[in-house]
């Protein structure tokens, strides 16, 4: 939520403001850290989606369901969607700079007669995101050891029931 010391101009949401620092001032906040590139999250942000291993899990799916077109198209295309996304979100970053992320900006955003019921919603998106996200790696990790418990042994063997048991051990 916003502090009360900061005030709601919702006409004013765009700022032209090369000093960061004034500018979290302006919004009533102290900078504490000072901004730079920091290049250890990469790795750590990469590995918390899990991005190879969710692809190739799916690209099963792809392959036999449509073809390589339907993985060159649709990889170009959700590229392109994600590269705008991320493009907007950099751009609400640069006019609220703070540590409150979408829960923040969504209640800034909104008028205020909705601000909690957009930044509550917000929250409930990314949650039921992340159930969703770790729910998929979890089946796909049982695929994988299903798959790797039964190498070796004649073909059939990986059969739903199996898959299933995998994931409620």
């Amino acid at each position: 939520m916003a502090p009360p010391s900061e005030k709601r101009a919702h006409d004013s949401h765009v700022v032209q403001d090369t000093n960061a620092e004034a500018r979290l001032a302006q919004m009533g906040y102290k900078q504490e850290t000072t901004p730079e590139l920091v290049n250890d999250l990469d790795p750590r942000s990469f590995a918390i989606m899990a991005v190879p291993f969710g692809s190739s899990t799916t690209l099963a799916l792809a392959l036999t369901d449509g073809g390589a077109v339907t993985v060159l198209y649709g990889w170009i295309i959700v590229s392109l969607i994600s590269l705008a996304i991320a493009a907007s979100l950099a751009e609400i970053c640069s006019v609220f700079p703070t540590a409150g992320g979408v829960y923040y900006w969504s209640h800034m955003l909104a008028s205020p007669r909705y601000a909690p019921i957009a930044s509550w919603t917000t929250g409930w998106f990314g949650l039921v995101g992340n159930w969703t996200v770790t729910a998929s790696i979890n089946f796909s990790l049982a695929q994988l050891i299903l798959t790797q418990s039964v190498y070796g042994e004649t073909a059939g063997l990986q059969r739903p029931g199996k898959l299933y048991s995998v994931i409620g051990r």
